[in-house]
């Protein structure tokens, strides 16, 4: 059954169905030529049995003939619903994985953004590193200036105390030499 229907699908392609047509005519009109030779030679009786069974044949052809064109038609319309169906079937496949191709690119995109993001955190982190590095080196630097002036002011002071009792100290030593000086004057009066 399934290889007519093949064929009577092929046939309403246009693969044969003319051809199968004309033979079928050729046949039906051989058919009638035999029944009129027929007539010609039989008797009433045997002639409207004849007839009757050339018009039972011929309604069974039509009907055959109904039933194939029907069969076809069933077909038609079967492979176009399969031809809809697979159509559909790949245009959703076509949809899905375009969807999938566009989840993956926007995943993507995201994913980059995520580290670009990251990168530029880590970047700004590493300068305020170097930042508070250099501004401890500067503090350091000024501490460690502040400290040097205090021990220059320091070492100043002490030089200058030092000078000043080293002055004294001769002051004291000229005093006492002119003191005993005049005592040595006065001695000698």
């Amino acid at each position: 059954m399934a290889k007519d229907k093949k064929k009577g699908f092929f046939s309403w392609l246009g693969f044969g169905r003319k051809n199968e047509e004309e033979t079928q005519q050729q046949e039906a009109q051989q058919y009638d030529n035999d029944v009129v030779k027929d007539v010609e030679n039989k008797s009433p009786h045997e002639t409207a049995v004849d007839a009757a069974t050339a018009e039972a044949e011929r309604q069974h052809q039509t009907e055959q003939a109904a039933i194939k064109a029907a069969e076809d038609e069933a077909e038609r319309q079967y492979e176009a619903q399969q031809a809809a169906i697979d159509a559909a079937t790949e245009q959703a496949e076509s949809e899905r994985k375009a969807k999938l191709a566009a989840l993956q690119a926007a995943q993507d995109q995201a994913e980059q953004a995520h580290q670009e993001a990251q990168e530029k955190i880590l970047a700004e982190e590493k300068t305020e590193r170097e930042r508070q590095e250099t501004e401890a080196i500067r503090i350091a630097e000024a501490e460690m200036e502040r400290q040097r002036q205090v021990e220059l002011a320091a070492i100043q002071a002490a030089e200058e105390a030092e000078e000043q009792r080293r002055q004294a100290e001769l002051a004291a030593i000229q005093a006492a030499e002119e003191q005993a000086e005049r005592e040595r004057q006065a001695a000698e009066a």
